[in-house]
């Protein structure tokens, strides 16, 4: 029974009862029903047993409640948010990164390591799994590099004999962009801050302007890994909603034929994703 009731409970986690955009929602299609229920009366006659009336009052009563309790569910069980951004097709949906079509944001530190060690760069992250994809292209990944105009050079720091670049920065190899979302500090760890990740995101939109060429364009939860982030680390869910908010400020469009921006989320990163908020908040 125990078990039932958690299952149950389970299915109405994600969205809270008191959500607004919720309680918005099921109050445009009460003031509907609403609508339609006081037309019918007038046009046909109103029966004078009073129990009738009670027991119809009740059922509509019962009625909304159960249109209630739908929306909330339907509000829970949502998997994706396809909205419309500076004209642009944009869906928030659950995904394999490398799978996508169209270019792929991969975010890297501020020296674009290119060994996946486990040590400077996880075998585990995003990052790591593209250096171990790539493993025997290294050099022309460097060339990529060396040639890239949306990298911006600043000094070098933290121990590393590279070149270091700034948040934002980004390189086109293929179909991956690799973007520098985090610096190293003079202990040899790889941080960001809020503000180092709202500065990265506007520097991103910019750089990418410059090099998407009309593809779709793939995006994961940008710090959502092994990011260290200074202070307090922000939630999945505002990590996702602080790049679309920033894709809205920046002006920047993909709206040439059937391309979008995908955000793509990993199977389980998406129980703590809301779906709902992102396509109401969004749309």
């Amino acid at each position: 029974m125990f078990e039932g009731l958690k299952m149950i409970k389970g299915k109405f986690e994600k969205v809270s009862i008191k959500d607004r955009n919720l309680w918005r929602e099921y109050t445009s299609q009460v003031a509907i029903i609403s609508s339609i229920v006081t037309l019918i009366s007038f046009c046909t006659p109103s029966p004078s047993d009073w129990k009738w009336r009670i027991s119809s009052s009740i059922l509509f009563i019962f009625c909304l409640m159960i249109l209630f309790i739908y929306n909330w569910y339907c509000a829970n069980q949502t998997k994706y948010a396809y909205l419309k951004i500076n004209g642009t097709k944009v869906n928030v949906l659950i995904g394999d990164l490398f799978t996508q079509e169209g270019l792929k944001i991969i975010g890297v530190n501020n020296y674009i390591d290119l060994i996946a060690d486990d040590i400077t760069v996880s075998k585990a992250t995003l990052h790591g799994k593209f250096i171990m994809q790539h493993k025997n292209e290294i050099d022309e990944i460097k060339k990529a590099i060396d040639t890239s105009s949306t990298l911006i050079l600043e000094e070098n720091f933290g121990g590393h004999n590279q070149q270091s670049y700034d948040y934002g920065s980004c390189v086109l190899y293929k179909d991956y962009i690799l973007t520098v979302l985090t610096k190293f500090d003079k202990k040899n760890k790889a941080y960001t801050s809020i503000q180092e990740y709202m500065q990265f995101w506007m520097i991103f939109w910019t750089n990418v302007d410059v090099l998407y060429n009309s593809r779709t364009i793939n995006i994961p939860i940008l710090g959502a890994g092994q990011t260290r982030f200074r202070g307090i680390k922000p939630e999945k869910q505002e990590l996702i909603e602080i790049g679309l908010w920033t894709l809205k400020e920046s002006g920047f469009c993909n709206n040439y034929s059937d391309k979008s921006i995908n955000f793509i989320i990993y199977e389980g990163d998406a129980p703590e994703i809301d779906f709902y908020r992102i396509q109401k908040n969004f749309q």
